[in-house]
């Protein structure tokens, strides 16, 4: 009751946003339930008045409201208990599965810091798979949902492959790696939270982690090792944070600035074949070929971006390869 009488008194403004949020859902909803996907993009900043970003994860949604800061000074301050009952209404999720984040321009390795312990998760499905999600302890979820066409390829071209997953978070690509058929997957990533998160991501899906490796160790320091241990593997896949000084290593990532040699130790792992996926958010990112020496390069943006993401694109990508086997590069 308390619900429909905030709608009641509501301004007319926020009619204009929950129609186009019933809008949205009612030509996204069909194409999700058709592709086996339960989370996806709703609502992303669509009317300049309403800075919101609306993520649908099963019968819950991930609202962030866009800090001022970031959305810019004339957009108006948004009342969170506004937000809930427009969305609520809306989609007719109930108010208390409807979690409001805020979206601040992140700093340092901030967007991996933890906001809250509640540790209330769901397990949402995606093509066939099954995920952990948590909408109220970080910022990122545990799932990149701009990706989810990346994963699918990546699970298209595993296939008796040796898969390798640098920054690899909560493991989704080498879940998709092992379901496709890899021979082995080797997640690497500098928090060990995130690494238990992934191994409970195997196993949910059935997938034992015998040839499954959760490493915890800088991305850099690994391919070093790596090398030196003779490692080969013929799918690498690189999705790095922007920028990162964690307090488990001396040094500080910009991907900016770190890409070339990033990109160039994974190249030295690749067999005779085998390609790089490497894809960064970072705004105003020039991938620097010219520092990347006999190497070939491909932007596939256009195919990994999703269609709920189309309006806003939130990341660039591309498939890298020895310049010797730029004819064997997968075709998309």
């Amino acid at each position: 009751m308390q619900q429909n009488d905030e709608m009641m008194h509501m301004p007319d403004r926020w009619l204009m946003f929950q129609n186009r949020l019933t809008k949205n859902l009612k030509r996204r909803l069909p194409w999700a339930l058709r592709h086996g996907i339960e989370a996806f993009r709703l609502y992303d900043r669509d009317v300049p008045e309403f800075p919101l970003i609306v993520d649908m994860y099963g019968r819950a949604l991930a609202v962030h409201i866009v800090d001022r800061e970031y959305a810019g000074a004339n957009c108006p301050e948004m009342q969170p208990e506004q937000v809930i009952a427009a969305c609520a209404e809306a989609t007719k999720c109930h108010p208390e599965d409807i979690y409001l984040r805020r979206r601040r321009r992140q700093r340092g390795n901030s967007q991996y810091d933890r906001n809250d312990a509640s540790g209330q998760e769901l397990l949402i499905r995606e093509n066939g798979l099954s995920f952990l999600v948590n909408l109220t302890d970080y910022l990122d979820t545990g799932i990149f949902l701009d990706h989810r066409n990346t994963r699918t390829f990546v699970r298209t071209w595993a296939h008796k492959k040796r898969f390798l997953n640098l920054f690899s978070y909560t493991g989704t690509f080498s879940v998709y790696a092992a379901a496709g058929g890899a021979i082995e997957t080797t997640s690497v990533d500098l928090s060990k939270n995130y690494l238990l998160w992934a191994s409970r991501n195997f196993r949910i899906n059935g997938m034992v982690p015998t040839n499954h490796h959760l490493i915890q160790a800088d991305a850099v320091t690994y391919l070093i090792e790596a090398k030196g241990k003779s490692r080969k593997f013929d799918m690498i896949v690189i999705d790095p944070p922007t920028f990162s000084n964690s307090k488990r290593t001396d040094t500080i990532f910009d991907v900016r600035r770190d890409h070339p040699e990033l990109i160039s130790r994974a190249v030295d792992l690749l067999n005779p074949g085998g390609f790089v996926v490497f894809s960064t958010n970072a705004r105003k990112f020039r991938l620097r070929i010219e520092e990347l020496g006999d190497i070939s390069t491909r932007d596939i943006t256009d195919k990994t971006i999703p269609d709920d993401f189309r309006q806003k694109p939130s990341h660039r990508c591309w498939l890298v390869t020895a310049s010797r086997d730029a004819d064997k590069i997968v075709r998309l």
